[in-house]
């Protein structure tokens, strides 16, 4: 997690970790990325204003036989997918966030 404000300030890292998951937790977490189409998913979404300028940017990289898939959001909203890959994401990494820094 970095610090900045985004876009081209991406700031500093504040926070890093690594966790490591059980095969039943790896397992969930691909049954999500298949659940949401997460292969077939638009890079960019279509662009949308955000209010009073705050977003945050939601990037989730995959790599499965050989192929390479980047979906970026910003400040996606409940019904996209990224964001309910994202937030299963940070509850299996245990990255604790207060529910006011999600946007």
């Amino acid at each position: 997690m970095t610090s900045g404000r985004g876009w081209d300030q991406p700031g500093r890292i504040i926070h890093y970790g690594v966790s490591w998951l059980t095969k039943r937790k790896t397992q969930s977490f691909l049954a999500a990325l298949e659940s949401a189409d997460f292969w077939k998913l638009p890079t960019l979404a279509d662009v949308r204003e955000v209010s009073a300028g705050y977003a945050s940017q939601w990037i989730v990289e995959g790599v499965s036989n050989g192929r390479y898939q980047i979906i970026g959001r910003s400040s996606p909203d409940l019904a996209d997918p990224v964001r309910a890959i994202g937030l299963l994401a940070l509850r299996l990494g245990r990255l604790r966030m207060r529910s006011r820094e999600v946007y």
